[in-house]
């Protein structure tokens, strides 16, 4: 087995070449670059919106638990997947069959005797 030269880095800073970069150095970087551009939410990961974008793009959920490293199918679905609201119809959900509510403007007064 060849071992790795010492001075191969993959990732290195502009101005300062020589130390090694930590993961988390990369991890804020990912996170400024990518990240943000996907999500205001704090404490996102790439591995949970790249696992979400599978679902998305109709990769089993076999497979995103497999892939993804997660220990299981309701571990991702519970705490990690960010799209799992995107398919809910909250117009249906909440104004189905309400025919005879009463809906008032801001203006409208509650009681006629207030005067």
């Amino acid at each position: 087995m060849r071992s790795r030269r010492e001075d191969f880095l993959l990732f290195v800073k502009s101005n300062n070449i020589h130390p090694p970069l930590s993961s988390s150095t990369i991890s804020s970087w990912l996170h400024r670059g990518f990240i943000s551009l996907c999500t205001s939410e704090s404490g996102v990961s790439l591995r949970s919106l790249a696992s979400s974008r599978a679902l998305d793009l109709d990769v089993s959920r076999d497979d995103i638990v497999t892939l993804g490293n997660w220990a299981s199918l309701d571990t991702f679905a519970q705490h990690y997947q960010r799209n799992h609201m995107a398919n809910v119809d909250f117009t249906s959900m909440t104004l189905s069959g309400v025919e005879d509510d009463d809906f008032f403007d801001a203006q409208d007064s509650f009681s006629g005797s207030a005067q």
